[in-house]
């Protein structure tokens, strides 16, 4: 018959005990888990759009059915169809307080190329109102754009600018939430945390474009962005603003195209610098 096995020691319990108890486990009691406890309560509480990832480069339409995707309260009307694509699957997560990502504690050139994520973030349109939350999964690479789209698909949407956007571009479908331009609109730009990152943009004139040229200035400086043709001068998924520092998040280029149907193409973009 088998021995059983000896238990060990009350005094040696007593010693073991601290180093087995894992550190998870300790109470948010501390200031600086409190701290950590509170970010954590207010990142899953931000807000989702409940947008499913579709890392192939297509664009995925979501139905609610998609066990993947989170749920959440949008503060302006129902995005639940919003449609996402990227083409990066990993990021550093979080933001700085100067309006970039923060990069990872480790540092180095890697944590500097991760993607930024900009899950949770706000896009702020006045006039008319209306803000946007960033889906759970927004993942941009440096140096790329996201592109958010007033109501249409991807495909629809390269067909009608003439272009195909590349590897670097997150391409969302709000689902006619934002933009909504009639003239006169201002877009702004807050993290997860709703402070702000970006400023205003200058009012956008009915049928026109604004292009951001220097991301270094406020963004409700006029000087900071070019006034165009939409229909040429518009380059969705390629803005590149000069003076952008890495992982800083920018609104880049504004559109309001002209034409029977065309509002379903107005699109607001967002670059991080490389």
């Amino acid at each position: 018959m088998p021995s059983t096995p000896t238990r060990p020691r009350p005094a040696l319990l007593t010693i073991l005990l601290p180093a087995l108890v894992p550190a998870c486990a300790q109470p948010c009691f501390d200031d600086g888990l409190r701290q950590r406890c509170d970010v954590v309560a207010l990142a899953t509480s931000s807000g989702s759009t409940g947008a499913a990832l579709d890392t192939s480069g297509g664009v995925a339409h979501t139905d609610g059915t998609d066990a993947s995707s989170s749920s959440g309260a949008d503060p302006v009307g129902d995005s639940s169809g919003v449609a996402l694509s990227e083409g990066s699957s990993e990021g550093d997560g979080g933001s700085s307080s100067d309006g970039g990502a923060s990069d990872s504690s480790s540092g180095g050139e890697g944590a500097r190329a991760e993607p930024v994520d900009l899950s949770g973030w706000i896009v702020v349109q006045a006039a008319s109102d209306r803000e946007f939350v960033l889906p759970e999964g927004t993942l941009v690479p440096r140096g790329g754009t996201l592109v958010l789209a007033r109501d249409v698909g991807r495909d629809d949407f390269e067909a009608f600018w003439g272009v195909t956007l590349g590897a670097d571009v997150v391409y969302l479908d709000s689902a006619d939430v934002l933009p909504v331009c009639n003239g006169d609109e201002t877009f702004a730009l807050a993290d997860g945390d709703g402070v702000p990152v970006d400023e205003p943009s200058p009012p956008l004139t009915a049928g026109t474009v604004l292009t951001r040229i220097d991301a270094a200035s406020p963004g409700d400086d006029a000087d900071a962005w070019a006034l165009g043709d939409p229909e040429l001068d518009a380059t969705p998924g390629v803005a590149d603003p000069t003076g952008a520092s890495p992982g800083e998040v920018r609104v880049s280029e504004i559109v309001d195209p002209e034409g029977v149907g065309a509002f379903v193409y107005e699109y607001v973009e967002l670059h991080v610098g490389a």
